[in-house]
């Protein structure tokens, strides 16, 4: 089978983006592409071939294709309620109220569940892909995309390029509430450190449990008589 490299520019839409679990980095699933500009304004560009087997020549394929765009932009949806988590947490967590960043955390967890149930069933959905148009274990999407029909192609580079944003931005986020986190920590070690010296030193008593007997050094200044 011959195939030849095409260079394709996508952009995704522009809008606002509505654990213990954590986003660190992006799936390979969604292959690697090299970001341009911000989230509101970001391009990838995506290294695909371009195969002489094409979807027409395997109908059965439909179902499921129409099926992983299905669960791709659910993903979306999920992706983009734990984004809108951790804005909330970043501002929750200057704030240093317990109560809300509990409430917060409870969500989040919900989120990653609902993306790791997505994530199994998009996985099944792609290995019975590539069973049938034998293209080997765990394809990556943009392998997926070139051997799509013209009509799909263009939701699932859509779900591709809209999903990575998502994902940096979460990743991003991710690492700034944890370094939030600890310079939180670090000052309330400091205060509890503080507070432990201002404790133990004013103890009277020894660790035998009589008084302390303190060795001060010093002269006599006056002397009556």
């Amino acid at each position: 089978m011959f195939c030849h490299a095409r260079e394709t520019w996508v952009r995704p839409r522009s809008g606002s983006l509505s654990s213990h679990g954590e986003v660190d980095s992006v799936p390979s699933f969604l292959a690697p592409g090299q970001v341009h500009g911000t989230f509101d304004d970001r391009r990838y560009v995506v290294y695909q071939s371009e195969p002489t087997l094409h979807l027409g020549e395997s109908p059965d394929v439909y179902p499921l294709y129409d099926s992983l765009i299905a669960t791709l932009k659910q993903e979306i949806g999920v992706y983009r309620d734990l984004h809108t988590s951790y804005i909330s947490e970043k501002d929750i967590l200057s704030r240093s109220s317990l109560d809300e960043l509990y409430e917060n955390n409870s969500k989040k967890e919900t989120y990653i569940l609902k993306a790791r149930i997505l994530g199994e069933v998009r996985d099944k959905t792609v290995k019975k892909i590539a069973g049938s148009l034998d293209l080997g274990e765990d394809p990556d999407l943009s392998t997926l995309i070139s051997y799509s029909d013209d009509g799909r192609r263009g939701s699932l580079m859509e779900c591709q390029s809209e999903l990575r944003a998502l994902l940096v931005d979460i990743s991003d986020l991710n690492k700034q509430n944890r370094a939030l986190l600890d310079s939180s920590l670090f000052y309330v070690q400091r205060a509890i450190d503080f507070i432990g010296h201002i404790v133990s030193p004013g103890s009277g008593y020894a660790r035998t449990g009589r008084l302390a007997v303190r060795n001060i050094n010093g002269r006599v200044v006056h002397r009556e008589g």
